[in-house]
């Protein structure tokens, strides 16, 4: 799952653990910086108690990770257009 710092997709993560979702969070360094604060705040006005907010961040953090700046991994819409010698001639 792809996420980023707006509460609506943050904010449904902690529901989404609760039923069963255990798959990888991909999210920029800056949305992994912010993602356990905004939750922390979020989930203190629900009915969690404070073990139990402890134990969700372990699960939100241990599920999620950032990517470098700029990492493309690989994809070929990122890499360099062939030039001419590179092109099959026909």
């Amino acid at each position: 799952m792809k996420i980023t710092t707006h509460i609506d997709q943050i904010g449904q993560v902690p529901n989404l653990i609760d039923t069963g979702f255990y798959r990888v969070i991909i999210c920029t360094p800056g949305t992994k910086a912010l993602l356990l604060t905004m939750l922390r705040d979020a989930m203190s006005f629900s009915d969690r108690t404070v073990p139990q907010i402890r134990v969700m961040e372990k699960q939100i953090n241990d599920l999620s990770w950032g990517f470098a700046l700029y990492e493309t991994f690989g994809c070929p819409a990122t890499r360099p257009m062939p030039t001419r010698k590179h092109c099959a001639t026909g």
